[in-house]
């Protein structure tokens, strides 16, 4: 941007003195270029800035983070399906390897189908007390400034359309 502006301003000064232009031209072009120059350069310095505090908004970010997270975890139904999707591919593979005269490992399989199992226990133990200690909070209505928190955290969470407890937030507080 800078050797733009600079070889545009040699090139004002190379007619200026050449003679191919007048003083008042020279001095008008001047001054278009160094308000374009400067124009440009606080446009690139605002761009700057902006991304400077997008960047340094970690809290932002986190709770973009949190909220991602939580969706996946809360996604019970599709943990279950991927589960069910795997555990038979695995039968058909141990099947078909059968079938072809290979030694197969159903042992294997099934401690797979305990992971799968496992893990879906395990998130919906998550979303489970996860939602309890919101509708607890709620419910309780210990002040109105917990309610708002209340209320603040399950909107980070994102889930206002999908959970159960969001109506007790609102009426509690209001």
């Amino acid at each position: 941007m800078e050797r733009e502006y600079l070889d545009q301003q040699r090139e004002l000064q190379k007619q200026y003195q050449g003679g191919e232009i007048t003083k008042s031209v020279y001095d008008r072009e001047t001054q278009v270029l160094s308000d374009a120059q400067s124009e440009r350069l606080r446009i690139q310095q605002d761009y700057y800035s902006q991304i400077d505090a997008l960047q340094a908004d970690w809290i932002s970010g986190a709770q973009d983070g949190f909220a991602d997270w939580f969706d996946e975890i809360s996604d019970v139904s599709g943990t279950v399906s991927d589960g069910v999707k795997s555990s038979l591919d695995g039968v058909f593979s141990n099947v078909t390897s059968m079938l072809e005269g290979n030694k197969v490992s159903w042992k294997s399989w099934g401690i797979s189908v305990l992971q799968i199992i496992e893990k879906v226990a395990l998130q919906m133990a998550v979303v489970s007390a996860m939602g309890a200690v919101l509708h607890l909070l709620a419910c309780w209505g210990l002040s109105h400034q917990a309610s708002q928190v209340t209320l603040a955290a399950a909107l980070l969470l994102g889930h206002q359309h999908r959970t159960h407890f969001l109506p007790a937030l609102m009426t509690t507080s209001r």
